[in-house]
Protein backbone atom coordinates (compact mmCIF):
# COMPACT_ATOMS: atom_id res chain seq x y z
CA UNK A 1 0.00 0.00 0.00
CA UNK A 2 1.13 3.48 -1.06
CA UNK A 3 0.17 5.70 2.20
CA UNK A 4 0.79 9.03 0.06
CA UNK A 5 -2.32 8.39 -1.67
CA UNK A 6 -3.62 4.88 -0.66
CA UNK A 7 -3.13 3.17 -3.42
CA UNK A 8 -2.27 -0.07 -3.72
CA UNK A 9 1.17 -0.38 -5.80
CA UNK A 10 3.47 -2.87 -7.88
CA UNK A 11 7.54 -1.92 -7.76
CA UNK A 12 9.88 -3.99 -10.07
CA UNK A 13 13.12 -4.03 -11.07
CA UNK A 14 14.86 -4.01 -14.52
CA UNK A 15 18.11 -3.42 -16.27
CA UNK A 16 17.01 0.35 -16.29
CA UNK A 17 16.36 0.89 -13.14
CA UNK A 18 12.94 0.59 -10.42
CA UNK A 19 9.59 1.03 -11.88
CA UNK A 20 6.44 1.75 -9.67
CA UNK A 21 2.79 1.03 -11.03
CA UNK A 22 -0.47 1.86 -8.79
CA UNK A 23 -2.27 -1.40 -9.19
CA UNK A 24 -5.72 -0.05 -7.74
CA UNK A 25 -6.67 3.52 -6.18
CA UNK A 26 -8.54 4.42 -3.74
CA UNK A 27 -7.79 3.11 0.03
CA UNK A 28 -7.14 -0.01 -1.19
CA UNK A 29 -3.89 -2.90 -0.21
CA UNK A 30 -3.93 -3.68 2.71
CA UNK A 31 -3.24 -6.55 4.21
CA UNK A 32 -1.76 -7.82 0.43
CA UNK A 33 0.15 -10.97 -0.76
CA UNK A 34 2.33 -11.49 -4.39
CA UNK A 35 2.98 -14.02 -6.22
CA UNK A 36 4.09 -14.34 -9.95
CA UNK A 37 2.11 -16.53 -12.23
CA UNK A 38 3.91 -19.36 -14.16
CA UNK A 39 4.55 -16.87 -17.28
CA UNK A 40 6.34 -14.52 -14.18
CA UNK A 41 3.37 -11.73 -14.33
CA UNK A 42 1.92 -10.61 -10.88
CA UNK A 43 -1.11 -11.62 -8.96
CA UNK A 44 -1.81 -9.59 -5.48
CA UNK A 45 -4.79 -10.67 -3.51
CA UNK A 46 -5.57 -7.11 -0.88
CA UNK A 47 -8.44 -5.87 0.83
CA UNK A 48 -10.25 -2.72 -0.24
CA UNK A 49 -10.52 -1.02 3.19
CA UNK A 50 -13.07 2.18 1.74
CA UNK A 51 -15.48 -0.48 0.49
CA UNK A 52 -14.54 -3.56 2.38
CA UNK A 53 -13.81 -6.17 -0.18
CA UNK A 54 -11.82 -8.70 -0.61
CA UNK A 55 -10.44 -8.10 -3.85
CA UNK A 56 -7.40 -9.83 -6.54
CA UNK A 57 -5.42 -8.14 -9.24
CA UNK A 58 -3.33 -9.69 -12.08
CA UNK A 59 -1.69 -8.35 -14.76
CA UNK A 60 -1.68 -9.86 -18.33
CA UNK A 61 1.23 -8.34 -19.80
CA UNK A 62 -0.36 -4.84 -20.85
CA UNK A 63 -2.73 -3.66 -18.16
CA UNK A 64 -4.06 -4.48 -14.66
CA UNK A 65 -7.04 -6.20 -14.14
CA UNK A 66 -9.38 -6.14 -10.40
CA UNK A 67 -11.87 -8.01 -9.48
CA UNK A 68 -14.18 -8.25 -6.29
CA UNK A 69 -13.81 -11.62 -4.34
CA UNK A 70 -15.76 -11.24 -1.52
CA UNK A 71 -17.94 -8.28 -0.42
CA UNK A 72 -20.57 -6.97 1.73
CA UNK A 73 -19.19 -6.24 5.01
CA UNK A 74 -15.29 -5.69 6.28
CA UNK A 75 -14.04 -8.84 4.67
CA UNK A 76 -10.54 -9.66 3.81
CA UNK A 77 -8.36 -9.07 6.13
CA UNK A 78 -4.65 -10.99 6.48
CA UNK A 79 -4.73 -12.28 2.73
CA UNK A 80 -2.25 -14.80 1.35
CA UNK A 81 -2.21 -16.35 -2.16
CA UNK A 82 -1.39 -18.77 -3.93
CA UNK A 83 -1.71 -20.01 -7.48
CA UNK A 84 -2.73 -23.62 -8.07
CA UNK A 85 -0.74 -25.99 -10.80
CA UNK A 86 -3.27 -24.94 -13.55
CA UNK A 87 -2.49 -21.08 -12.67
CA UNK A 88 -6.04 -20.18 -10.78
CA UNK A 89 -5.82 -17.99 -7.47
CA UNK A 90 -6.57 -19.37 -4.35
CA UNK A 91 -6.84 -16.94 -1.44
CA UNK A 92 -6.70 -17.53 2.60
CA UNK A 93 -8.10 -14.58 4.62
CA UNK A 94 -9.82 -13.51 7.57
CA UNK A 95 -13.33 -12.07 7.26
CA UNK A 96 -13.22 -8.73 9.40
CA UNK A 97 -17.53 -8.92 9.76
CA UNK A 98 -17.99 -12.44 11.05
CA UNK A 99 -14.50 -13.12 12.85
CA UNK A 100 -14.11 -16.49 10.40
CA UNK A 101 -10.97 -18.03 8.65
CA UNK A 102 -12.25 -18.10 4.78
CA UNK A 103 -10.76 -19.64 2.01
CA UNK A 104 -11.54 -19.05 -1.48
CA UNK A 105 -10.76 -20.22 -5.44
CA UNK A 106 -11.36 -19.47 -8.62
CA UNK A 107 -11.94 -21.77 -11.27
CA UNK A 108 -13.87 -21.35 -15.11
CA UNK A 109 -17.07 -20.97 -13.12
CA UNK A 110 -15.93 -18.39 -11.02
CA UNK A 111 -15.27 -17.04 -7.08
CA UNK A 112 -16.13 -20.38 -4.92
CA UNK A 113 -16.01 -18.65 -1.03
CA UNK A 114 -15.71 -21.69 1.90
CA UNK A 115 -15.72 -20.63 5.56
CA UNK A 116 -12.71 -22.39 7.16
CA UNK A 117 -13.23 -22.33 10.78
CA UNK A 118 -15.55 -19.61 12.63
CA UNK A 119 -15.32 -17.80 16.14
CA UNK A 120 -12.58 -15.29 16.20
CA UNK A 121 -10.32 -17.20 14.12
CA UNK A 122 -8.25 -16.80 11.36
CA UNK A 123 -6.01 -13.72 12.12
CA UNK A 124 -2.53 -14.01 10.37
CA UNK A 125 -3.21 -16.64 7.61
CA UNK A 126 -0.27 -18.31 5.30
CA UNK A 127 -1.75 -20.35 2.31
CA UNK A 128 0.01 -23.20 0.65
CA UNK A 129 -1.10 -25.39 -1.80
CA UNK A 130 -0.97 -29.59 -2.29
CA UNK A 131 0.64 -30.18 -5.45
CA UNK A 132 -2.82 -31.78 -6.11
CA UNK A 133 -4.25 -27.80 -5.33
CA UNK A 134 -5.30 -28.77 -2.03
CA UNK A 135 -5.51 -25.89 0.49
CA UNK A 136 -3.25 -25.77 3.84
CA UNK A 137 -3.65 -22.78 6.06
CA UNK A 138 -2.30 -21.49 9.18
CA UNK A 139 -3.36 -19.31 10.92
CA UNK A 140 -4.14 -17.65 14.93
CA UNK A 141 -6.91 -17.87 17.33
CA UNK A 142 -7.83 -14.15 18.18
CA UNK A 143 -7.73 -15.36 21.94
CA UNK A 144 -5.53 -16.93 23.46
CA UNK A 145 -2.86 -16.44 20.41
CA UNK A 146 -2.86 -20.12 19.35
CA UNK A 147 -0.94 -20.95 16.08
CA UNK A 148 -3.30 -23.61 14.30
CA UNK A 149 -3.60 -25.40 11.07
CA UNK A 150 -6.32 -26.25 9.03
CA UNK A 151 -5.97 -28.24 5.40
CA UNK A 152 -8.44 -29.85 2.84
CA UNK A 153 -8.12 -33.37 1.36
Amino acid sequence: MDWTDWSLSYAYKDASGWHIQTVDSGRVGDDSSLQLTSTGWPAISYRDFTNGNLKYAYKDGSEWHTQVVDSIGQWGGDTSLALTPTGWPAISYFDWTNSNLKYTYKDASGWHNQVVANGSVGLYTSLALTSTGWPAISYRLDSPGTLKYAYKA
